[in-house]
């Protein structure tokens, strides 16, 4: 995915200072659009924001602390949102109206989400969700998640 000048998400360690700033003013917009979108009940839609364009970054790349700060910000909104779907077929359904980029991204979340050391009851959640994307995407959706050198 394109980012701001054309850079890939996981060329922001050699972005210019204004470039991260412009991320931090989407990203400000975005976190805006789900908090709103909550409020008025409209979660998949919320969902669908929140993964829209995330802060994707390079695993082993030396990004700078504060843009790793903006992508802990994007996982906690996106947490909150996906904390809001609570019965397997409403989360079914709001995988299945994602599209393959979306799902993508859910799924490095997800991986991510595990990696953080979240309560057991926060990633039995997760798990469901992890089930909603393999069902949709196909278990090409993990490989891609693993293997993928951008992470959110």
């Amino acid at each position: 995915a394109k980012g701001l000048h054309g850079a890939t998400m996981g060329d922001e360690s050699i972005l210019p200072g204004d470039a991260e700033e412009e991320w931090r003013s989407r990203y400000a917009k975005t976190r805006s659009s789900v908090e709103e979108l909550l409020r008025a009940q409209q979660p998949r839609q919320a969902l669908a924001e929140a993964l829209r364009a995330p802060p994707y970054a390079e695993t082993s790349s030396a990004v700078r602390e504060s843009f790793r700060q903006l992508q802990d910000e994007a996982a906690q909104v996106l947490l909150k949102v996906l904390s809001v779907f609570r019965e397997p077929d409403d989360i079914g359904a709001a995988v299945e109206a994602l599209g393959e980029e979306e799902q993508s991204a859910l799924m490095k979340y997800l991986y991510r989400f595990w990696g953080s050391g979240l309560p057991a009851k926060n990633n039995a959640q997760l798990f469901i969700w992890h089930a909603a994307v393999v069902k949709e995407a196909g278990e090409g959706a993990i490989v891609r998640a693993i293997y993928d050198w951008k992470w959110p």
